[in-house]
């Protein structure tokens, strides 16, 4: 029996996180090493249980997506250690098929400093001569947080660029 075409789509997420995941951000001194994390899955709390610090966190993430209409699951409980930015990327499905990597750094300004020292455009070192990622990412920091989204529509790419773009929500008083 042919398995249907939304099975398809089923299989795709699995399938892109495990080409993202293994060949995110290559470089020629350190390759990106998976990291077990058995609370990645806890690390996005419900939302009113998230510190309202003003600082991005996965369950203000995935509020932020829900309210664009898209849901933000977490897809792996590995996350994924690139050489040239220092915490670990946790890996999301959003919607159907797109993936986002998101690197939440303790504050906003070694979120910059890391920012600063990558082409931007391919969120790479600059001295990097090919992608690493399975196709062209929408790079995007906002305080504390670096990410890169590979979506599978312009509608969704630019609905997940101005959400996560518009920064974190304020501190609360």
């Amino acid at each position: 029996m042919k398995p249907s075409p939304k099975h398809h789509r089923f299989l795709l997420v699995p399938a892109i996180a495990a080409v993202v995941t293994a060949s995110a951000c290559k470089t020629k001194d350190a390759p990106p090493t998976p990291v077990k994390s058995a609370t990645a899955e806890s690390l996005v709390a419900r939302v009113d249980t998230c510190p309202g610090d003003g600082l991005w966190r996965p369950c203000v993430l995935a509020e932020r997506v829900k309210r664009m209409g898209f849901d933000a699951k977490v897809i792996a409980s590995d996350t994924t250690r690139v050489a040239y930015l220092s915490p670990p990327g946790l890996h999301y499905q959003i919607g159907k098929a797109g993936v986002l990597i998101a690197f939440y750094f303790a504050d906003s300004a070694s979120a910059r400093k890391s920012w600063l020292a990558l082409d931007t455009m391919r969120l790479v070192l600059p001295s990097d001569t090919a992608s690493p990622w399975p196709s062209k990412p929408l790079t995007i920091r906002s305080g504390n947080l670096v990410a890169v989204f590979f979506g599978t529509s312009a509608t969704q790419i630019e609905r997940i660029g101005l959400a996560l773009r518009a920064g974190v929500p304020a501190p609360a008083r």
